[in-house]
């Protein structure tokens, strides 16, 4: 109805649907569909045995793993709009590396940083490059 976009933006409504028409029909040309739960929220999962389990399998269908995806964020945004916090939705595991283990990365802000902390040397450059020959 073009009642309800305005004037203004009905060309750029257009331009992004037909954008997303385009990536749409890409994924179902680069892959199959497989089926999906399309119910994911926290009353749909349980924890057990140190596995995630999907329960209530009504709303399963032919489609994209990321439309799941999709359900639960719409689900989190609703929640969220009703001033909730969804929980039971993500695992955190505790004994996972956090990014600085990962990428060796110093403790302190960059910003707290001085000149020799960021400019070590040619020395230590050296020594870097060396690392990756």
């Amino acid at each position: 109805d073009e009642d309800l976009i305005p004037r203004t933006r009905r060309a750029l409504f257009r331009r992004v649907g037909e954008q997303v028409q385009a990536e749409i029909h890409q994924l179902f040309c680069a892959s199959s569909p497989q089926l999906i739960h399309n119910d994911l929220h926290p009353w749909n999962v349980m924890v057990g045995a140190g596995r995630l389990w999907a329960l209530d399998f009504e709303n399963c269908l032919l489609g994209f793993p990321v439309q799941d995806v999709g359900t639960t964020l719409h689900y989190v945004q609703q929640q969220q709009a009703e001033g909730e916090v969804v929980t039971g939705l993500l695992y955190v595991d505790p004994d996972a590396s956090d990014c600085h283990e990962i990428m060796d990365t110093v403790q302190r802000p960059l910003n707290e940083l001085n000149e020799d902390d960021l400019c070590p040397g040619d020395d230590a450059l050296e020594a870097v490059n060396e690392s990756f020959r």
